[in-house]
């Protein structure tokens, strides 16, 4: 896959509006670690408070393509997120069910656990936050 046709699109949940892109290509945005298991991570690091965490804010992970935008993803937290504009206009995004609180650390996450793609669950792993490395109970398997 062409990382420079991929970014995450946020999505402000007041308004359904965008309020940052990020390309996976972007270097200064994105670090790449690899899983040990034939699949690469791609940890961003976002300075504090510029990932919103209101009620309802989300993501977009999107392909740029020759015939336009795909979402291959679009992901919210703390309720579903309707967007307005970008390229997920029109779309209702995915509630992961799960969620960070004022109480939350920097050592807690949110994240995929699971040995199969049919067992993946959306968890808040408190105290065991993983950039760069698979999430507890977390396995990846090839197609």
């Amino acid at each position: 896959m062409d990382l420079s046709k991929l970014k995450i699109v946020l999505y402000n949940g007041a308004d359904g509006k965008v309020y940052r892109t990020i390309s996976l290509s972007d270097s200064a945005s994105f670090s790449v670690a690899d899983a040990d298991v034939g699949f690469s991570l791609y940890i961003v690091f976002l300075p504090a408070g510029s990932l919103q965490n209101g009620p309802a804010d989300g993501m977009a992970l999107v392909e740029d393509g020759n015939r336009g935008a795909h979402i291959i993803h679009f992901l919210s937290y703390e309720g579903s997120v309707e967007a307005v504009d970008g390229p997920a206009k029109d779309l209702k995004s995915l509630d992961i069910g799960v969620n960070e609180s004022k109480d939350s650390s920097a050592n807690d996450s949110l994240g995929l656990s699971g040995t199969s793609f049919e067992s993946y669950r959306w968890t808040k792993f408190l105290n065991a936050a993983s950039p760069g490395r698979l999430n507890r109970g977390q396995r990846l398997l090839e197609w």
